[in-house]
């Protein structure tokens, strides 16, 4: 079986920032790796929150001789890191696929894939895209239609941004490749947005916002429409996260969590609402929305 490194570059090897240097939500790496982990031996590498050196990282590069690598950069910032990784990597073998991702490479594809040190840019929301595309690099399946920026030749192939339509269609990510309790007492940042209670989990239930703020990117990255998760489905997996890793508060990280107030409704015909479910199984936790909300629901008899 091919092998796939997903990871997180060091921001340190770009510059040290403590008010932009963030520990990285490993979910985005354990999801990616819960899509592809059938069809390809995955390891997760958190460069940032171990903060390996660069001598680290390749010598994990060297020891593990990945076939593919996915780097995921949050944001432009730290725009940098990417190259560097791209470059380390590359350095060790030229071989090795190297795929661009995150919020930096949907914002700027066209910049990213000048680097030859790497193959392929992901366009939007990579799930479905990543495991096409390993598909088509194992021999497979064909190269995805959208979702992807590449060289052909000597001309750049520049696909339709993408975004999974049915969230719940996704899996959960995949904890079992991390050291998840590493995570999960550990600030996100510094500042004001800590989590209320030690341990904590941090997730994302909705995608999109269609307002379009001018000083946010959210349309571009996400899209417009807001697609959410099954709310009973997210209750589930909140409380085996509570069975599991004894977690006391919650971070939501969405965009725009109540654009779509149908999220509160565990079934929409009856109207029950999710905090009602939460009450019955007497399933106390502590919550914080980083974005926050804006509360317009008491026509649907919310309050």
């Amino acid at each position: 079986m091919k092998k796939l490194i997903l990871m997180y570059p060091n921001q340190a090897w770009q510059k040290y920032d403590f008010a932009t240097s963030w520990v990285l939500n490993p979910s985005t790496l354990c999801q990616l790796a819960a899509m592809v982990k059938n069809i390809v031996q995955v390891k997760i590498v958190d460069a940032n929150f171990y903060n390996l050196s660069e001598d680290e990282f390749a010598n994990i590069i060297k020891s593990f001789k990945p076939d593919y690598v996915g780097i995921s950069v949050l944001t432009s910032e730290y725009g940098k890191t990417l190259d560097i990784t791209a470059k380390i990597i590359k350095n060790i073998d030229k071989n090795i696929v190297v795929i661009a991702g995150g919020v930096h490479a949907i914002i700027e594809f066209e910049s990213i894939i000048k680097n030859f040190d790497i193959d392929f840019v992901v366009r939007g929301e990579g799930e479905y895209v990543l495991k096409n595309l390993i598909n088509f690099l194992n021999g497979e399946g064909h190269l995805p239609f959208e979702g992807l920026v590449y060289r052909d030749k000597d001309k750049v192939v520049i696909q339709n941004s993408v975004v999974v339509k049915e969230l719940d269609k996704l899996p959960w990510p995949d904890f079992e490749l991390v050291n998840l309790n590493d995570y999960l007492s550990k600030e996100s940042r510094k500042g004001p947005l800590g989590a209320p209670k030690y341990p904590f989990y941090r997730m994302t239930v909705t995608r999109g916002c269609p307002f379009g703020c001018s000083f946010c990117q959210v349309e571009t990255i996400a899209g417009k429409k807001i697609r959410t998760r099954n709310a009973k489905k997210v209750i589930e997996h909140l409380y085996k996260m509570k069975k599991e890793y004894g977690i006391k508060s919650l971070i939501i990280d969405d965009d725009n969590m109540i654009g779509n107030t149908k999220f509160f409704d565990l079934c929409h015909q009856n109207k029950i609402l999710i905090f009602i479910d939460i009450c019955k199984i007497k399933f106390t936790l502590y919550f914080s929305l980083v974005i926050g909300i804006k509360i317009a629901l008491k026509k649907n008899n919310f309050f």
